[in-house]
């Protein structure tokens, strides 16, 4: 005689099809609905975003990194992280950053799309000097210290598609134009 809340092993064995039946239903469910759902608008400019993105966090010091554009009439702009507790630019941050430094690019439309950048921080006013500096060190110690951007905010319009941008770092400070030479002098300070 069975036990009330006993499960016999013959009922077991067959609810052990049934069950796999269901998590593989439900699996096939979760992938209809990955594949349907709608990803994120990209557009040239945007895709011009994330490779500049990806050479910014792969920067290292001495660096200058091209990023060739595939379309034009279209604007980079740097935020720097904190600027709402700082004041000043509260206005014009938006709200995709937070309070995190993050590189946005604006269409002609004057849509702006942005993409937070991880392992940022922010420069510290020098004691002696009383001027804003980004962390500093020799070369070995560059490798070891954090990215920093000294200006709040910078852009970068791209005037005809192929332009490049450049992005370069000294020892910590990032730095991001459309000039050439301006990077070269800017990873000479090392």
């Amino acid at each position: 005689m069975q036990k009330r809340g006993e499960i016999s092993l013959e009922a077991l064995v067959k609810f052990i099809p049934h069950f796999f039946l269901v998590v593989c239903l439900i699996a096939a469910l979760f992938a209809v609905y990955k594949i349907a759902l709608p990803k994120e608008k990209t557009t040239p400019a945007i895709d011009d975003l994330d490779r500049v993105v990806m050479n910014i966090e792969q920067l290292e010091p001495g660096e200058i990194a091209p990023v060739f554009t595939t379309t034009h009439g279209y604007i980079f702009n740097l935020y720097q992280k904190d600027l709402v507790k700082e004041g000043g630019y509260a206005g014009v941050v938006p709200k995709q950053c937070g309070e995190y430094t993050c590189l946005c690019v604006l269409d002609p439309d004057g849509r702006e799309t942005c993409r937070k950048l991880d392992g940022i921080t922010k420069p510290e006013i020098n004691e002696k000097t009383k001027k804003l500096e980004c962390p500093s060190g020799s070369y070995e110690q560059c490798m070891y210290l954090p990215m920093c951007f000294l200006k709040k905010m910078a852009s970068v319009k791209i005037v005809n598609a192929g332009d490049s941008v450049y992005v370069c770092r000294s020892c910590t400070e990032i730095k991001i134009s459309n000039n050439k030479a301006e990077c070269l002098r800017h990873v000479q300070s090392i």
